[in-house]
């Protein structure tokens, strides 16, 4: 699904499996700490997050269970994420889902804005 915020988040390489999975988020503030959101789990239809956040801005949507987060920092409005999806024949075939979410900072480093990127379902594979 798409979120809110005009980010965009893309893969740039596939998820397979003994390797890592890597994606992009562009058009993100150019001020922010970024979380990086990934789950097994889809949250449908998704969190607002204007009612998580005194900050979230509306329309912009939590669509990916806070299963493992990873914390990046950008000053260029683009973030690069990593996972390593291990060898285990069991997730060979599954769904997960990824997603972005920058809180935007101002002047003395107050957080003035969370928004989204769309989500990413992806799954699992074998080459």
């Amino acid at each position: 699904p798409s979120s809110g915020g005009g980010n965009t988040l893309s893969a740039t390489s596939l998820p397979w499996v003994d390797s890592t999975f890597r994606a992009t988020g562009t058009g993100l503030p150019s001020q922010a700490w970024v979380i990086a959101v990934t789950s097994f789990t889809a949250i449908v239809p998704g969190v607002g997050l204007d009612l998580l956040f005194a900050e979230g801005v509306a329309g912009c949507r939590l669509h990916v269970a806070p299963d493992i987060l990873a914390l990046h920092g950008t000053t260029t409005g683009t973030v690069r994420s990593e996972l390593f999806l291990p060898a285990m024949p069991s997730i060979v075939g599954a769904s997960f889902y990824h997603q972005m979410i920058p809180f935007e900072g101002g002047p003395s480093l107050q957080i003035v804005a969370i928004t989204a990127t769309n989500t990413l379902q992806l799954t699992a594979g074998v080459f």
